[in-house]
């Protein structure tokens, strides 16, 4: 039994907005790595949904580059962040595709997942069976036991040159 076999992940149906509260991202004015963090209105504006009642800094510990906004309600629907617009600090090309991640916290929880060769998913106890889960929105090429140990070999990549 290989290493990545007896490894064990259990999916708590997590959206993928449960990792933006923090996200890397390349600076717009210096094109390193700066952070975007979200933090919670004084005063929420409505009862939708996560964006809708938060603002957004977005600061470069580089360059000093330093940006406020109120969130709006978009869609996480890839490689950027979804308040400023910008790419996130961490991709890479791996098995033809482009492998990415907001923070090292969603790297890791990417690579755990991965890294699996048992892959469960729990009900939720208040929404049931999702099928908008972090885990169940990967795309199949990272999923795919043969594609294993290239998306690591990226992930391992991208913590030593970016991280």
């Amino acid at each position: 039994m290989t290493e990545s076999r007896q490894h064990r992940h259990r999916s708590e149906q997590t959206l993928l907005e449960h990792f933006t509260d923090e996200v890397l991202v390349v600076c717009p004015a210096c094109e390193r790595c700066a952070i975007v963090r979200m933090r919670p209105l004084a005063e929420p504006k409505s009862t939708g949904p996560f964006l809708a009642d938060q603002e957004a800094t977005l600061t470069c510990a580089h360059c000093g580059y330093s940006a406020r906004r109120a969130a709006t309600v978009r869609f996480l629907d890839g490689p950027g962040d979804v308040v400023f617009d910008r790419p996130v600090w961490l991709q890479a090309a791996c098995a033809g595709n482009t492998l990415w991640a907001y923070s090292e916290r969603h790297l890791t929880a990417i690579e755990e997942y991965v890294r699996a060769g048992l892959r469960e998913r729990r009900r939720d106890e208040e929404g049931g069976w999702r099928n908008a889960s972090w885990t169940s929105r990967l795309p199949a090429w990272i999923s795919s036991a043969k594609n294993r140990d290239q998306v690591l070999q990226c992930i391992a990549r991208m913590r030593r040159e970016r991280l």
